[in-house]
């Protein structure tokens, strides 16, 4: 199921290094529900990178998102969902 593919890929690169400090596995539930229902197949890897920061804005405070890097998160989800 693609929602729990989205999941499983955020808990692994755990960008915000929660799950590392003893943060429930399913911290980034949330971020990819909201990412599952907006994901469109035929987004760019741009279009997933911008979507998926956007959506951590919306869930944790901008000042503290605005300054990670998002491209490698992006990527991986790109190439791992856009075969389906």
């Amino acid at each position: 199921m693609l929602l729990e593919k989205i999941k499983a890929i955020l808990k692994e690169e755990d960008i915000l290094g929660l799950i590392s400090m003893g943060a429930p596995d399913d911290e980034y539930d949330g971020e990819a529900r909201r990412f599952f229902e907006r994901y469109k197949k035929d987004s760019s890897q741009e279009d997933i990178e911008k979507l998926i920061k956007d959506i951590f804005i919306e869930m944790f405070w901008e000042k503290y998102i605005a300054r990670r890097d998002f491209s490698t998160l992006g990527r991986r989800l790109y190439e791992e969902l856009k075969d389906g």
